[in-house]
């Protein structure tokens, strides 16, 4: 079943916000590209009908840069050797009475592996 998404923004180093579903489909393509075993965990998930806060781990090998990330000084171009990179993030979603997500939000923070 289609997710009807009608914004998302994601903070911390890519400070985009406001992108329709096509842009999230496209920047989570480049994304993937740009590490290699990407692991997500989740540290835990609360909420209600309308509303979700999903906190989470991600750690990976940074092996390509992105260029939307690059500029920050937790990605920047020269650290994409490979390392070992660990994220830890909320996402916050928002939801409508059919089920569909209608905003969401994500906060990261670069952390020592």
């Amino acid at each position: 079943m289609p997710t009807t998404l009608t914004q998302i923004s994601i903070y911390k180093g890519v400070g985009i916000h406001d992108l329709n579903r096509t842009a999230v489909h496209a920047f989570f393509i480049k994304l993937f590209a740009c590490v290699d075993n990407l692991k997500i965990t989740t540290r835990s998930i609360s909420g209600h009908k309308n509303f979700t806060a999903w906190e989470w781990e991600a750690t990976f090998n940074y092996v390509k840069p992105m260029e939307e990330v690059a500029h920050d000084e937790e990605f920047t171009s020269k650290m994409a050797d490979g390392r070992l990179m660990r994220i830890l993030g909320v996402s916050l979603f928002w939801w409508n009475d059919n089920g569909k997500i209608i905003k969401g939000h994500d906060y990261t923070k670069t952390v020592e592996k």
